[in-house]
């Protein structure tokens, strides 16, 4: 797969230097460790019959992304893998009959009504590994061949994409590693973030996708596409119960800190979604370490954001916290103190107001 992109889109990225290199077939013992310490899962291709309730009708979608391109304001128009708001649209629509290997335009965020009324659903198979929850933020990409989308995260959710019609794409995929998300910070909101990268990150995956396929991309995974036959993607955003670690160590490293205002309050509003999935399913200590863990940056985005700090407070006040045989893991509680008042009067404090924090003390 590496040398078809090579053959199609050149050395440009140097692809041909990837350390390493996994599929999902053949996954290297160092590789899948990587990926499944640091986010919900492995990355999966499931059968993407599964995601619809009905056939996708091609040319009408090509239709209907003329009328989008006249009227959508959530439309991104992308040249030369970057966001330009000079760019015309249509040149991407002429694209996808002759494509232009050197000056390749995109469209992202088309929301298409024609798609949208198919369903497009999260497969069963992804329950094997977590039931998924929160699916929105349903959308389509319009790419030609030799579109390239560079280095980047969803938000910190878990994604689920697949292309339409004789679309074909090639993902390579990176784990969250606390390696590769401070990697990723050093070049944030640069270009050529996957060539400035490629040597240095860790457990690469490469997968191909047609229509038969639907990938789940993991919770705060970096991916990367090259489009090697033009057509149409639709993706959507959801999380698990498995998912919180991940979005909070990308919160911890400050790659929320590039993000348009807009962007980075969905970031957030993300984050309490995963924590509460996380505590209804019990898994307490994870849900602990994970706020630990981005503790100073919830903390600075509580001080200014009441709605948020208010939910999140009620999320955390329907859960049972351990007892005192519990210690945290920040080695800051006295000895007397049960782990669940340290807890709240240490790390959840900022969730409350002065006058609350008053009442708690008498």
């Amino acid at each position: 797969m590496l040398k078809e992109i090579l053959e199609e889109v050149g050395p440009n990225f140097a692809i041909g230097s990837i350390p390493d290199p996994s599929t999902l077939d053949s996954m290297s013992e160092k590789t899948r460790p990587l990926w499944l310490s640091s986010t919900s899962s492995i990355p999966q291709l499931l059968d993407s019959s599964q995601s619809w309730r009905g056939r996708v009708p091609l040319v009408r979608a090509r239709n209907h992304t003329a009328t989008a391109v006249r009227s959508e304001s959530h439309l991104c128009v992308n040249y030369q893998g970057e966001l330009d708001t000079v760019a015309d649209p249509n040149v991407a629509i002429s694209q996808l009959v002759d494509a232009d290997p050197n000056k390749p335009v995109f469209l992202t965020g088309l929301r298409l009504p024609i798609i949208e009324n198919l369903e497009f659903r999260v497969p069963l198979d992804v329950c094997k590994v977590a039931e998924p929850f929160y699916e929105s933020n349903e959308q389509v990409n319009m790419t030609p061949k030799y579109s390239f989308v560079d280095l980047h995260i969803d938000y910190g959710t878990d994604g689920l994409a697949t292309p339409i019609g004789d679309c074909r794409k090639i993902w390579l995929l990176y784990p969250p590693t606390t390696h590769n998300l401070r990697s990723m910070k050093v070049v944030d909101g640069q270009r050529l973030r996957l060539a400035r990268l490629v040597h240095e990150l860790e457990g690469c995956v490469v997968v191909e996708t047609t229509s038969a396929h639907a990938i789940h991309i993991p919770a705060a995974s970096l991916h990367a596409t090259f489009t090697l036959q033009g057509g149409f993607l639709i993706a959507k955003d959801f999380t698990t119960s498995r998912s919180l670690t991940a979005f909070s160590e990308l919160l911890a490293t400050g790659l929320d800190e590039s993000l348009l205002p807009e962007a980075r309050a969905k970031c957030f509003e993300w984050l309490e979604r995963c924590l509460e999935i996380s505590l209804v399913h019990q898994k307490i200590k994870e849900s602990v370490s994970a706020w630990l863990r981005a503790e100073e940056k919830l903390a600075s985005w509580a001080a200014t954001q009441r709605g948020w700090r208010v939910s999140v407070r009620r999320i955390w006040d329907q859960v049972s916290l351990p007892d005192s045989a519990t210690i945290c893991e920040c080695d800051k509680q006295v000895s007397e103190t049960s782990f669940a008042t340290h807890f709240t009067s240490t790390h959840l404090s900022f969730l409350f107001s002065t006058c609350q924090l008053r009442h708690d003390r008498r």
